[in-house]
């Protein structure tokens, strides 16, 4: 399956909260051909606080083969704090299948966890 020098692009803004603190997230995520039934995934996942600091959590880039898992782990051993992320992208008859997943952990507490699956039609 080709699909040219063209990215696709997905995007997903995600809003969470604690009742301490107003902060949002914002995940976008890009998936490009990187090769034969190979793409590569990058992601970006910024905190917004609720006086408008804004914070780049992570940028984390993936090449994963086509019906494989990848992941992503940008954080402690404990996996107590950190970004941590799984993709999975699939090819079907009419395009590209996208299920990303996102979890964002502070001090041992999930601030942020959210799946998207997204198709890509040709």
């Amino acid at each position: 399956m080709k699909y040219g020098p063209l990215a696709f692009v997905l995007a997903a803004i995600m809003v969470a909260g604690c009742a301490t603190t107003q902060t949002s997230y914002r995940t976008t995520t890009t998936v490009s051909p990187a090769g034969p039934k190979q793409y590569t995934v990058c992601m970006t996942i910024q905190a917004t606080a609720e006086d408008g600091q804004q914070d780049m959590l992570s940028t984390p880039k993936i090449t994963v083969p086509a019906g494989e898992e990848g992941q992503i782990k940008v954080g402690d051993e404990k996996e107590e704090n950190g970004v941590f992320c799984t993709v999975l992208v699939e090819e079907k008859a009419n395009g590209l299948e996208t299920l990303t997943t996102v979890i964002v952990k502070e001090d041992g507490r999930t601030m942020l966890n959210t799946s998207q699956k997204t198709l890509v039609n040709r």
